[in-house]
């Protein structure tokens, strides 16, 4: 059998799996979700562990805790699917880990919307539908939560399906500082609100 030769690059750049893009996808709306946790009624969101219920030990992907009650959180669980919609048996069961952990809610993270049944499910077990587009980075990404739109761009926009209007009322700072520099380093990220259309 012969076999075709292989250039530098071919053999020295892995090819990311479906569980490190998972892994990764993980990752990144833990730290995206904790990093606006306090727009959203949350103290911080820490990543996946290990949380005893009732009947089993379960590895979430993250734990959001609720500001000023302490012990008391939401279980947050990732699903990257690209090409389907969540399912009610996906919701199902991460309602069934809410009750087992005593967590108040869930969030879930994915790129797709809910099916029907699945919104169903979300509602009626205090699940908040997040989506985050499948390749996010920290700095390039676009977040829907709780009638928000959070985008970071790096510097063009990701694919994005649907058409998307934005008024961008405050930059994060590029020098690297949190979202609300007061104003003193010396990047250019205190720009006046700006409308944008894609």
């Amino acid at each position: 059998m012969t076999q075709l030769p292989q250039g530098p690059d071919e053999r020295s750049t892995p090819v990311p799996t479906r569980q490190a893009n998972a892994e990764r996808y993980e990752e990144i709306a833990q730290k995206l979700l904790d990093r606006f946790a306090t727009d959203f009624g949350l103290d911080r969101v820490e990543g996946k562990q290990q949380v005893d219920g009732t009947v089993t030990s379960w590895e979430l992907d993250g734990v959001a805790f609720l500001a000023n009650n302490e012990g008391m959180f939401y279980v947050v669980e990732c699903r990257r699917y690209t090409t389907s919609k969540l399912k009610q048996e996906a919701l199902a069961a991460i309602a069934y880990r809410i009750h087992d952990t005593g967590a108040l809610g869930g969030i879930v993270v994915s790129p797709m919307e809910l099916q029907s049944g699945a919104e169903r499910i979300a509602e009626a077990e205090d699940i908040i539908n997040v989506r985050l587009n499948a390749d996010a980075t920290l700095t390039s990404f676009v977040m829907q939560l709780k009638g928000r739109a959070y985008v970071g761009l790096a510097e063009t926009l990701p694919p994005f399906s649907e058409n998307l209007a934005m008024k961008v009322m405050r930059a994060a700072c590029s020098a690297g500082r949190h979202a609300d520099c007061s104003g003193d380093c010396s990047c250019d990220c205190h720009a006046q609100p700006t409308t944008i259309s894609a």
